[in-house]
């Protein structure tokens, strides 16, 4: 499921940026940076609901270790090299 939200934010990302020249290894950054900040502002809804739940006396299984969270982290940034890889060329014309 993360590795389909970072493409899909990359593509987004990449879609946006089509109006300016940015050269290739910037592009990247943009790309990896805003896959990596929507995906920690996920994590952070799912720590908040997570712990929501908890108070309502159920199981908090939105984050069930760290282990679950890196995993994520990393799923999300390589959907957005997935991204990167499969839709630099098309900048200008998405």
């Amino acid at each position: 499921m993360h590795l389909a939200g970072g493409l899909w934010v990359g593509m987004v990302a990449i879609h946006f940026s089509r109006n300016f020249s940015f050269h290739g290894k910037v592009l990247f950054l943009l790309v990896l940076g805003i896959v990596a900040i929507i995906g920690i502002f996920w994590e952070f809804f799912e720590f908040g609901l997570s712990k929501i739940w908890e108070s309502m006396g159920r199981a908090g299984f939105f984050q069930p270790s760290i282990d679950d969270t890196l995993g994520d982290l990393l799923a999300d940034l390589l959907g957005g090299i997935v991204a990167f890889i499969l839709f630099k060329d098309r900048q200008k014309n998405i």
